[in-house]
Formats: structure tokens, sequence, C-alpha cells
């Protein structure tokens, strides 16, 4: 389901319910135990990049160069990059992307050798990675919520 209801925009299944739907403060309780959840998956964020599917290919490419374990060297997000990238993943979508930098700062785009570092770099926000839409204008009762269903626009 897109967009959600209630204060906290609630969108897990499990917390689809009309109580949470009509009661602003079980909405909160409901929005707060999603984010919960968001937190716990930013924890390991920086263990699972080089994961297939995530789209970092020059990681992939690097790793593979140099035989280098990914969880062994992987920096975690901390401060404001944690806390952003949890607010992302609450909103759908992810905030950041490892980028492999040269000893000047500069981005390391390849080829890689065995003698690459692929830990020698940071973090920093992908915009690209933000792909699903944030926004559904109303749900127009607690069948339709319960449902996973948004009402048109024109529905009061």
């Amino acid at each position: 389901m897109l967009g959600g209801f209630g204060v906290m925009q609630a969108t897990d299944a499990a917390e689809r319910s009309c109580e949470n739907l009509w009661n602003w403060r079980a909405n909160v309780r409901a929005g707060r135990r999603i984010f919960a959840t968001k937190v716990s998956e930013v924890s390991g964020t920086h263990l699972d990049e080089d994961r297939p599917g995530r789209g970092n290919s020059l990681l992939a490419q690097c790793l593979a160069a140099s035989q280098q374990v990914w969880a062994a060297i992987a920096t975690p997000l901390v401060g404001e990059q944690f806390i952003f990238e949890a607010i992302r993943r609450n909103n759908g979508g992810r905030q950041y992307r490892w980028f492999i930098t040269n000893a000047d700062g500069s981005d390391n785009l390849g080829p890689y050798t065995a003698a690459s570092d692929c830990g020698h770099g940071e973090w920093r926000r992908h915009l690209s990675l933000n792909l699903r839409p944030q926004y559904v204008p109303s749900i127009c009762n607690c069948e339709t919520a319960m449902a996973g269903v948004t009402c048109p626009v024109d529905v009061p």
C-alpha cells in the first residue's frame, strides 16, 4: 500500500486497524512501533551494502577484484546519517550509498585491482535510491483502509 493513514502515516499491514485509523493516540503508538523497526533495519544497513540488488556495482567490482569481505571492512552509518536513513526507510526508500574514494577524497571509479581498498570511502546521500511514491491523498473509510486500497481524490 502506498501512503498511509493517520498522524504517523501507518502503512504496515500489522498496524492496519480501525483503532489505528481513527484514534490518533493509537496511530502514534503504531507509528512509533513501525519507526523502531526501521531503526533496527538501519543498524545493519552498512553490512548489506554489497548484497546483489542494492545497485552498488562499483562496490561489487572492487570486492571481486580485491577479494575483500565487505562485512570485515564496512563502516556503519553514524549520527545524522543514521537518523536520516531511518527516516527515509520509514518514508520508503534509502538515503545513503557507499562511495569508494582515493586518498585525496576524489571518487575512485576503478578499475579495481587486488590492492584496491574498498573500505576507503564514505557514505553519501544518493537521491535515486528513494524509489517509492510517498503520498496518497485520502482514505475514505475504515473498510477501505483495512483492505489497503486508497480512495479516489474526489471522495470526501
